[in-house]
């Protein structure tokens, strides 16, 4: 029962902490995560016809992404956050599409076993206390013969072109550091920042994510755990760079749980001293020629529901 009412406690704490920054994640997931959606679409190989399901939807860019290839109004997002819901449902009114959003927790979906052709689900699945029980629910409302594809947040395999590419940035940015004009990263550069500042609060992350940095390989053995056949996996990243110290701070107080949640939860004075002193040191990194950088990755896994 305690287990049970801590992560009912999590869930309630993580989806809230979204609610008031739901413009600002709508407008930076538009901008960074618009490509994996469309690469998930495409993966997914979407029929007109499909039934779909969004899950962990947040403003729903992925949902809206099907919706534009799907001749019905058969797609389906759910979430916890109301916020985030409200987001996404005035933002398929204004792109004339067809999708319902619906509050609802990923670890018990509220629908009939064998409803959906295709479920779908984008940097939600770290959040989720129990992800085994949350693929599990996503096997159970998918039809047999439906499709799963999923991206987690993750960095590239070592021995790929990618990952080559990644330890070859490393390696550079280490030598840029020595003259003090090395990236500052997000969400790394505020994380730290806050670690000095604010105190830690209760359950920033859900214990599963703590215990895997990895997320592709553990994600491809729960998918296999749940039922799913023919699981594949590839990688798509970008590396973004940010104008302003403003935009940098305001997009990691958004994508950041570490952030998000201790800025909501310490005195309005002690953030207003940590936001002075992230703008300045950014402001005086990109006067010493030095770049504002946001890397994003996510292993996007596919699988099916045998027949």
């Amino acid at each position: 029962m305690d287990a049970d009412n801590n992560s009912s406690q999590f869930k309630h704490r993580d989806s809230s902490s979204y609610d008031d920054v739901s413009e600002d994640f709508d407008r930076f997931t538009e901008r960074f995560s618009r490509p994996m959606a469309v690469r998930i679409i495409n993966i997914a190989a979407l029929q007109p016809t499909d039934s779909v399901l969004d899950v962990g939807t947040g403003t729903g860019v992925l949902a809206r992404a099907a919706a534009r290839f799907v001749n019905s109004d058969n797609i389906t997002g759910v979430d916890l956050s109301q916020g985030m819901l409200n987001t996404a449902r005035r933002k398929v009114a204004e792109e004339g599409l067809k999708a319902e959003f619906l509050i609802m927790d990923a670890e018990s979906l509220e629908f009939q076993d064998n409803t959906f052709d295709l479920v779908v689900s984008l940097y939600a699945l770290r959040h989720f206390p129990n992800p085994v029980q949350a693929m599990a629910e996503m096997f159970r409302v998918l039809k047999p013969g439906g499709r799963i594809v999923i991206g987690v947040g993750s960095a590239p395999r070592l021995m790929t072109a990618e990952g080559i590419k990644a330890g070859l940035y490393r390696l550079t940015e280490l030598i840029r550091r020595l003259v003090k004009r090395g990236d500052y990263q997000a969400c790394k550069y505020l994380e730290d920042l806050v670690n000095t500042f604010l105190p830690k609060v209760d359950d920033e992350n859900a214990e599963w994510t703590e215990h895997h940095s990895e997320y592709s390989g553990s994600v491809s053995e729960i998918m296999s755990q749940a039922g799913f056949t023919n699981v594949k996996s590839c990688w798509i990243g970008q590396r973004s760079l940010i104008e302003t110290a403003e935009e940098f701070w305001d997009l990691q107080v958004t994508f950041s749980s570490i952030a998000r949640k201790r800025i909501g939860s310490s005195k309005p004075d002690r953030v207003s001293e940590l936001k002075d002193l992230f703008i300045e040191n950014c402001t005086e990194h990109m006067q010493r020629g030095g770049s504002l950088v946001y890397s994003t990755g996510a292993s996007i896994l596919y699988a099916e529901k045998t027949d």
